[in-house]
């Protein structure tokens, strides 16, 4: 599911409220997707941890935004990054889910 031109614009402009709502691992009607800001590259392909390929991403955003479907069930993945001769690999925080809960934002406003 496309999510609204302004989102991707607040995203891109690291001005989105809630940037999980939007980036990593989604489940959508034809199975698992990801998004992910991958500035500087021109392919992306999404493997799991262990070393599985899950799936090519297409860029959608010539500022690094890139989405792609996955096969398999929901995991972290690794993005294998390319532009021209270098290539590099992304560890996608996003696909591991939110660190802090609502107690924790709670204290933090204290």
């Amino acid at each position: 599911m496309k999510p609204p031109a302004s989102a991707i614009e607040a995203l891109l402009n690291g001005t989105h409220a809630d940037p999980f709502s939007v980036l990593g691992i989604h489940e959508g009607p034809d199975g698992a997707f990801t998004r992910a800001v991958l500035p500087g590259a021109e392919e992306a392909t999404a493997w799991s941890l262990s070393g599985k390929k899950l799936g090519k991403l297409t860029r959608v955003d010539g500022r690094g935004l890139f989405e792609g479907k996955l096969d398999g069930p929901r995991q972290p993945v690794r993005y294998a990054c390319k532009a021209g001769a270098h290539e590099w690999l992304v560890t996608d925080a996003f696909s591991f889910g939110p660190v802090l809960g609502p107690l924790d934002d709670f204290l933090i406003a204290q």
